[in-house]
């Protein structure tokens, strides 16, 4: 996997979310559907259970 480069709005997203980067690094890794966005990116989908609602939930990370 190639270096993750975060941007600005991704890191205050995920302070705001309080979601693990563990979970988007699984995500990149073991995506369960990936979607084109042409012209450059994709966006990868996995579902995951977010302790703070408790329960499952859709992360979708766009990929460039």
């Amino acid at each position: 996997m190639n270096q993750i480069r975060w941007d600005e709005h991704a890191v205050e997203n995920l302070g705001e979310r309080e979601i693990d980067c563990t979970e988007v690094e699984l995500t990149l890794r073991n995506p369960e559907v990936i979607v084109p966005d042409p012209p450059a990116r994709e966006v990868y989908m996995r579902r995951y259970f977010y302790r703070i609602l408790q329960q499952e939930m859709l992360m979708r990370l766009v990929v460039e």
